[in-house]
């Protein structure tokens, strides 16, 4: 089956993502998240992109990028290449290291572009790496709310005029609109915490059973949520929870 081919024109704006492979970390420590910003600012410099966004996780990571020249994929083959090139050397591994092409999904609205702003800057807190955005020195949250410096490949103007025409003013309602979702963060950071000890030290089938049909009927969660955190279909799950309803 041919590949679908990607909607790229000047001046679009993308929210890309690309994952580890078999969701395996790409990012092993600091020095790993140092080098990746560095090539980072070589693509946008090089590829003329314009980078409005970013966070960096642990095995993925996010990207708001612009396009003046309509030049996405050579940009970001760039990227994954001579990143996967350093990461193979450094941590003495061979192949694949981000599963298969990155994903990019174009922001042509206002409502996908400020729920893009905020993940970016919350993706942390919901994953419980942190308690606070400033907190995650990864993502692009300090440098445009006036909080850090700016890297030299982070264009924060285009975000901040999004608020105010008033730069100072522009940093201080950014770092209020992030904080109107701290809570929704928080409580999904609570979530994922309790499904994680609800399956921690789980390590047979029936224990996974009885964890899943807990997890459901006790505590609420939804079977797409159980399916993401343990890495199956949701159809696996679904039967489970059948299962246990039949033989109840």
């Amino acid at each position: 089956m041919a590949r679908q081919e990607r909607v790229q024109y000047e001046g679009a704006f993308y929210h890309v993502m690309s994952r580890g492979n078999d969701k395996k970390k790409v990012f092993v420590d600091d020095n790993d998240r140092w080098r990746f910003l560095k090539i980072l600012g070589k693509v946008v410099k090089e590829s003329g992109l314009l980078c409005h966004g970013y966070c960096l996780m642990g095995n993925h990571y996010h990207l708001f990028l612009e396009t003046p020249d309509g030049n996405l994929s050579n940009g970001m083959q760039r990227l994954n290449s001579w990143y996967c090139h350093y990461f193979n050397s450094m941590h003495g591994k061979v192949g694949h290291v981000m599963q298969g092409r990155f994903k990019s999904f174009i922001v042509d609205d206002d409502d996908y572009l400020f729920r893009l702003l905020r993940y970016l800057c919350l993706n942390p807190v919901k994953d419980g790496f942190v308690g606070a955005p400033e907190h995650w020195r990864w993502s692009s949250y300090s440098a445009i709310a006036g909080l850090s410096r700016v890297p030299p490949f982070l264009d924060t103007s285009f975000t901040l005029a999004l608020f105010s025409n008033d730069p100072q003013c522009a940093k201080e309602e950014f770092r209020s609109f992030i904080a109107e979702g701290m809570i929704d963060a928080r409580e999904i950071s609570d979530r994922k915490q309790l499904l994680k000890s609800l399956f921690e030290g789980v390590f047979d089938k029936h224990e996974r059973d009885v964890a899943v049909r807990s997890a459901h009927e006790q505590y609420g969660f939804e079977v797409e949520e159980i399916a993401a955190y343990l890495g199956v279909h949701r159809t696996t799950i679904s039967r489970n929870i059948l299962k246990s309803c039949k033989s109840a």
